[in-house]
């Protein structure tokens, strides 16, 4: 199997499922008494893929496999979905929802939109790029609120789920960069320090929490690369990261059902602990010490996800593949596929 195939293969879980209605998570506020409407009249783009967050992840690696398989069948087909959903109409129903309920996927579906916005960017195929303008609004509303979050948060949330502070503030940072926001990668640095920047001692060995998907240190650690250059995160990681054993000690692990759409999250910590401690690895170069303990790592558990990101249980796959492509791209380069599809 190759880098386009191993794409293919976990788009299709997406493409199966974005316009999938049933089953679906609906996370709304009442102010006032009024009937419930059906999820797609509420998200007529974001209702499938069993919640919102993750149709929005859904609709990004379409995106993405749409221009890694270009002049391909299974091309036209991530095309012809975003297409079908991603209309003016129905983006702009989006956009007055985030502005209406600003708290509301924040922070990590937030980002996802963002990241969305990249992706549509990104690609070359004009019926694509021709959807940006109308995704604007609903990234313009999911960067306003981010942004208009953070300065209030005296603290960061330290978790490993979706309202976890650092992994959201990278992806966000990525958007900014990409776009040449000034403002907005001004807002984000500046409050990665405020959060992370005299952090020590990690506690990375009472990780995982038993519904963990992501690693309240590595994520914070994988946020700090960016920001800080060589020199400075070198010794940031040095003060986090004080005993060896902290990363040569991490073991993939297996959720005990995978149809518990909370246990499985398991699945997706091995994925997101794979591509970070990658990213680490690059960061830190051949000669840090803990250079090949992040590599090898990184692949053992890169190695666990992307075999289990390929399960037919719907509470896996509606949301697995999109961390299983995030893994391969971040890590392309200096980890190939076939580090983690040897003998497939």
């Amino acid at each position: 199997m190759n880098f386009k195939q191993a794409i293919q293969r976990y788009a299709t879980l997406a493409l199966e499922g974005i316009e999938k209605p049933f089953p679906y998570h609906l996370s709304t506020v009442f102010r006032e008494p009024r009937s419930l409407s059906m999820p797609s009249e509420i998200h007529p783009v974001f209702h499938g893929c069993f919640d919102w967050h993750s149709a929005v992840h859904g609709h990004w690696l379409l995106a993405l496999a749409s221009e890694v398989c270009t002049d391909t069948e299974f091309s036209v087909r991530c095309v012809d979905a975003l297409r079908r959903t991603m209309t003016p109409s129905s983006l702009t129903i989006e956009a007055d929802f985030l502005k209406s309920n600003p708290s509301f996927e924040r922070p990590y579906g937030l980002a996802w939109i963002l990241m969305l916005g990249v992706e549509i960017d990104r690609c070359s195929d004009p019926r694509i790029t021709g959807l940006a303008s109308t995704l604007e609004p609903v990234v313009a509303a999911a960067s306003g609120n981010l942004q208009t979050w953070l300065p209030k948060l005296t603290h960061p949330v330290r978790t490993g789920t979706h309202n976890q502070s650092a992994f959201a503030m990278k992806l966000a940072l990525d958007w900014a960069r990409h776009f040449k926001n000034d403002q907005g990668v001004d807002i984000l640095e500046s409050n990665a320090r405020r959060f992370f920047a005299d952090d020590h001692s990690l506690a990375l060995h009472l990780e995982p929490s038993g519904e963990d998907f992501l690693s309240p240190s590595l994520s914070e650690a994988w946020l700090m690369a960016v920001i800080m250059d060589d020199e400075e995160f070198s010794q940031w990681f040095d003060r986090a990261f004080v005993d060896s054993s902290m990363i040569t000690g991490l073991r993939p692990l297996v959720p005990m059902d995978r149809k518990d759409g909370r246990l499985v999250h398991l699945d997706g910590l091995n994925l997101s602990r794979s591509w970070m401690l990658g990213a680490l690895a690059m960061k830190l170069k051949s000669g840090h010490r803990l250079f090949g303990a992040l590599r090898e790592t990184s692949v053992m558990h890169g190695r666990a996800g992307l075999r289990a990101a390929l399960s037919d249980e719907y509470m896996a796959s509606h949301w697995l593949g999109t961390f299983a492509v995030y893994h391969l791209r971040e890590l392309d380069g200096f980890l190939g596929w076939e580090d983690f599809f040897h003998g497939d």
